[in-house]
């Protein structure tokens, strides 16, 4: 079957490809799957920019791209897929400003990991205050700084696992304190200093 015939099929819900040896991005333009909900193109080696085509997958809900060559600047493609609900996009080399604007409209969004990359710049947490379904969030290892805000916010999220490591933090976010539901904290590799609040 060729690639382009995949658009074919249209009661299509999920796409796995994952832990394979693809790398032209131009291979996994199927067109326009309305019915595709799931897709796993991760552990293989795609490089460069994210394809177009597949930023035309308006409807998915799931999307790993983890563990590829992927550089470039994520947002115009998250910006348009406003259903996503887990999406992982961790060791690749995706760079410039933290995508906080397009997260932010992620209002279905459960799991953002985007770990191991090379994002740059200060981002600020409460850009995600208002995403109530977000429990998982992992942005450890990459370039950017993490501000801990001066003026106390309470999120709409209940947060299960948090991943802060190597986000150049000096101080605790207050935010954390309000995370009840929290089981697993990590802010290691970091510069934080005097008392751990109780």
């Amino acid at each position: 079957m060729k690639h382009a015939e995949l658009g074919r099929l249209k009661q299509l819900q999920k796409i796995d490809v994952h832990n394979n040896s693809i790398q032209v991005g131009s291979h996994l333009c199927w067109g326009k799957i309305p019915s595709l909900r799931v897709l796993d193109l991760s552990t293989n080696k795609l490089e460069g920019d994210i394809p177009k085509c597949l930023c035309e997958n308006l409807r998915l809900k799931d999307l790993f791209l983890f563990d590829n060559f992927l550089i470039g600047n994520i947002d115009a493609c998250l910006r348009n897929m406003t259903l996503l609900e887990y999406v992982d996009l961790s060791d690749n080399s995706f760079n410039g400003s933290f995508p906080s604007l397009s997260i932010s409209n992620l209002t279905n969004i459960q799991s953002v990991i985007l770990s191991g990359n090379e994002f740059k710049g200060r981002i600020s947490l409460s850009h995600f205050a208002n995403l109530s379904r977000l429990s998982y969030l992992d942005i450890s290892w990459n370039s950017f700084e993490v501000e801990t805000e001066s003026i106390t916010w309470v999120p709409y999220f209940n947060l299960s696992v948090l991943n802060l490591a190597a986000c150049n933090l000096r101080t605790i976010p207050s935010f954390i304190s309000s995370q009840r539901h929290l089981e697993s904290l990590d802010l290691s590799c970091n510069s934080l200093i005097g008392k751990i609040p109780s």
